[in-house]
């Protein structure tokens, strides 16, 4: 069972500061696709396995003015790792927030 939803805004902070982002895709290793010319599926699961992966994410923020994706990994203990195993914080915001668009942030 995952703990984030896609479309969702969420608070990241982490080895690089803080910032306000949206939940692109999140995935648990069970219901991961097969990628094209990436390592077997099957070894992919067992690593995370290995590495008590239970919930991948897919996050994206503004840097600069440009979309920036990260992949944020959790941990069964409940811990949210960056792909160095650095500590993120992961909070979903309820209610209004501002934000600009990551559509809107591209270019024409």
């Amino acid at each position: 069972m995952t703990t984030l939803i896609p479309g969702q805004r969420v608070q990241v902070s982490g080895a690089a500061g803080t910032v306000n982002a949206e939940v692109v895709a999140v995935e648990t290793p069970d219901t991961m696709p097969e990628i094209v010319a990436a390592p077997r599926l099957d070894r992919v699961r067992e690593i995370m396995a290995e590495w008590d992966i239970v919930e991948v994410a897919m996050i994206r923020h503004l840097h600069r003015g440009r979309p920036v994706t990260f992949c944020a990994l959790r941990h069964s203990s409940g811990d949210w790792r960056d792909l160095r195993e650095q500590p993120l914080s992961i909070t979903v915001i309820h209610g209004e927030f501002e934000i600009r668009d990551i559509a809107e942030a591209r270019p024409a």
